[in-house]
C-alpha cells in the first residue's frame, strides 16, 4: 500500500488521459528513449518517495492527500477545469491554489535529487535549519510536512525554515493568471516550470549587490551569509528573475503564478530587467471584492495623504499593501481566462520540455509530434537555451 507515491497528482494526470475506464497517459521517457502508455495510478510516481528513513507510517503521503490534494481536486473539478471566460474564487481558494503551487515546487523526485546533488560551492539554504545527523532527504520531507501544517501567515513569518520562508514569500506575493488554449499543454515530471530571465550584474555593482544580499538576508530571514549566495551568483553568472511559474492543470488550462515585480512595474515603478513576451502582451489582474474594503481604504487614504502621493498607480500599490491587514476568507477574486495562440502554447510547452528531468505526459499524439518538430527546428537553427535532445521521438510516437 502506498508503495508508488505520486509527485504529480493523479487527479491532474487523469486530465491528460485519452482513455476511459482505467485512466492511462502517454509518457515520453527521455532517459530510456521510449514512449509508453502508462496507468495514471503509477505514472509520475517513485517508490516510497515521501517515507522518512526512520518511519514507514506513510504520514506525509497521507497528509498530502488529506490536507491539500483532496481540496484542490474538488476546486479543480468544481470551478477551474470547465471555466470559459472567467474564474471566480474566494481568498481561501486562492491560498489553496498557492499552497498547492508551493508544494509542487518542492515535491518532485527531481527536486529531491537536487537536495543531494548540490553544485560545488553553492550555498544551501537547508544548512541554516537542518539538524545534526539529519539526512538531506528527511529534511526535504520535513519541509513539506511543515508547509502542509501551517498557513501562509506562519510560513512567511517563521525563520525556522529559511528555504520555506523564501519560497513561500515569493508565491504568496505573486498574482495568478489563467491561460487556456485550443492546442494542448503538456506536463513534465516537475509539474511546474519558470520563465527564467538571466540577469547580468555589472562589474561596478558587484560590491553593492553583495552588500544588499547580506542586508536583506538579515532583515527578511534573520540569518547571516546571504552575501555568499550573491558571490556565488556573480562568480557563476547565475543571477536571474523568474517572471512567472507555469503550472498546467489540464491539456487546455494552466495557472500562472506571476512575480510581484510585474505588478510594481505595471503600476509605475519601471524595472528595466523585466522582459517577457507573454507578460508584456497579456498581463492581467483580477477584479477584487474585499469584505473589509472600507478599512483598507481608510488606512490607505491616511497613508497617501501623509506621504503626499498624487500618482494614481502608486496610490494603487499603497492600497494593496493594506489588504493583508484586513484580509478575509470571503474576499473574492474574478479572473479573466486568457486565450493564447498556437505559437504561445508551443513556447510554454518548450519551457516544459527544456526542464524535463525524465518524463513528459501528453494527451494527443499529433499535437506532441508537432511540438517536438518545432522544438527540434529551434535546436537546428542554434536558438540558445535548448537543453534537451528530442531527436528520434517523432518516429517513436508514430510507431506506438
Amino acid at each position: 500500500m502506498h508503495k508508488n507515491q505520486h509527485y504529480i497528482q493523479k487527479a491532474i494526470l487523469n486530465k491528460f488521459s485519452s482513455s476511459t475506464g482505467n485512466k492511462k497517459v502517454n509518457v515520453i521517457d527521455i532517459v530510456d528513449f521510449s514512449v509508453n502508455i502508462v496507468d495514471t495510478r503509477v505514472a509520475m510516481t517513485h517508490e516510497f518517495l515521501y517515507d522518512f528513513s526512520f518511519d514507514d507510517s506513510k504520514e506525509l503521503e497521507l497528509n498530502l492527500n488529506k490536507m491539500l490534494e483532496s481540496s484542490f481536486s474538488n476546486l479543480l473539478n468544481d470551478k477551474l477545469i470547465d471555466a470559459k471566460d472567467e474564474i471566480e474564487i474566494n481568498r481561501k481558494e486562492l491560498e489553496l491554489i498557492k499552497k498547492y503551487i508551493l508544494i509542487q515546487i518542492y515535491r518532485s523526485y527531481r527536486n529531491m535529487t537536487g537536495y543531494i546533488n548540490v553544485p560545488k560551492g553553492a550555498v544551501e539554504l537547508s544548512d541554516y535549519n537542518i539538524e545534526d545527523e539529519e539526512l538531506k532527504t528527511d529534511f526535504w520531507k520535513r519541509e513539506m510536512a511543515t508547509i502542509l501544517e501551517k498557513d501562509f501567515t506562519e510560513l512567511i513569518s517563521d525563520n525556522k525554515f529559511v528555504g520555506i520562508k523564501r519560497q513561500a514569500d515569493e508565491v504568496y506575493q505573486s498574482f495568478l493568471m489563467f491561460f487556456k488554449t485550443d492546442q494542448e499543454f503538456i506536463i513534465n515530471d516537475s509539474g511546474v516550470v519558470y520563465e527564467r530571465i538571466p540577469i547580468k550584474i555589472d562589474r561596478d555593482k558587484h560590491d553593492e549587490y553583495i552588500e544588499l544580499a547580506e542586508r536583506l538576508g538579515k532583515k527578511l530571514y534573520g540569518v547571516e551569509g546571504f552575501s555568499n549566495v550573491a558571490k556565488y551568483e556573480i562568480e557563476n553568472n547565475t543571477s536571474y528573475i523568474d517572471n512567472f511559474l507555469f503550472m498546467p492543470i489540464s491539456p487546455k488550462l494552466a495557472v500562472l503564478s506571476v512575480n510581484v515585480l510585474w505588478k510594481y512595474h505595471h503600476f509605475g515603478h519601471e524595472i528595466k530587467q523585466l522582459k517577457s513576451p507573454l507578460m508584456t502582451k497579456y498581463i492581467s489582474f483580477p477584479q477584487n471584492k474585499y469584505v473589509n474594503l472600507d478599512k483598507i481604504l481608510r488606512d490607505a487614504k491616511q497613508d497617501i495623504e501623509e506621504r503626499k502621493i498624487t500618482d494614481s498607480k502608486q496610490q494603487r500599490l499603497i492600497m494593496d499593501s493594506y489588504i493583508p491587514k484586513y484580509k478575509s476568507e470571503e474576499d473574492t477574486y474574478n479572473y479573466k481566462v486568457i486565450k493564447i495562440n498556437k505559437e504561445e502554447t508551443q513556447y510554454l510547452n518548450h519551457l516544459m520540455m527544456n526542464e524535463t528531468f525524465r518524463y513528459i505526459c501528453y494527451k494527443n499524439e499529433e499535437n506532441m509530434i508537432d511540438l517536438i518538430k518545432s522544438y527540434n527546428y529551434l535546436q537546428s537553427t542554434g536558438v540558445p537555451n535548448i537543453k534537451k535532445n528530442f531527436k528520434g521521438f517523432v518516429d517513436l510516437i508514430k510507431k506506438q
